[in-house]
């Protein structure tokens, strides 16, 4: 997604739209930033532009900005094999960006190169959940099982993905 580097949000009372996910109740005002970045944010009262001059509508301290910070990326927990012998189990840390509802497409989306070809021909690759990501088994699958007595491949993931 292309996400700006900057991006400048108007609330004026009343609230014209919501698009600019901020919400103005009769007590305060409130922003949700969405996106990491940088945001301008312009408070004023009945459309007056804000600057702090001490003229009507105008609020102290606005304009302002607020920077956000990327939130820590999820960490792969654990890769186990499924009961029903068909697909890997990815476990995440946290919800990611991926969820519930995104059809099926080719595990190469998601894994390295050495792993896509491990999990055999095929194969197609689920999001079960914000946290599971689903590695299904294809024809010729070659990847081994942790045992008692022997140690499994790694599931290396696709950089950026």
């Amino acid at each position: 997604a292309n996400v700006p580097s900057s991006v400048t949000t108007t609330l004026t009372r009343p609230l014209a739209s919501a698009a600019s996910s901020g919400v103005i109740t009769p007590h305060g005002v409130a922003f949700t930033a969405v996106y990491p970045g940088t945001y301008i944010i312009v408070v004023s009262v009945d459309g007056s532009a804000g600057g702090g001059g001490g003229s009507a509508g105008e609020i102290a301290g606005s304009p302002f900005a607020l920077s956000v910070a990327p939130a820590p990326a999820p960490t792969l927990l654990s890769a186990t094999l499924a009961a029903s012998l068909q697909h890997i189990v990815l476990v995440f840390s946290k919800d990611t960006d991926r969820g519930v509802g995104v059809a099926a497409q080719g595990c190469a989306d998601f894994v390295s190169p050495t792993t896509a070809a491990k999990l055999g021909s095929n194969g197609l690759c689920y999001w079960a959940s914000p946290t599971e990501l689903n590695l299904g088994l294809g024809a010729g699958a070659t990847l081994k099982v942790q045992t008692n007595a022997e140690v499994g491949d790694s599931v290396e993931l696709k950089a950026g993905a």
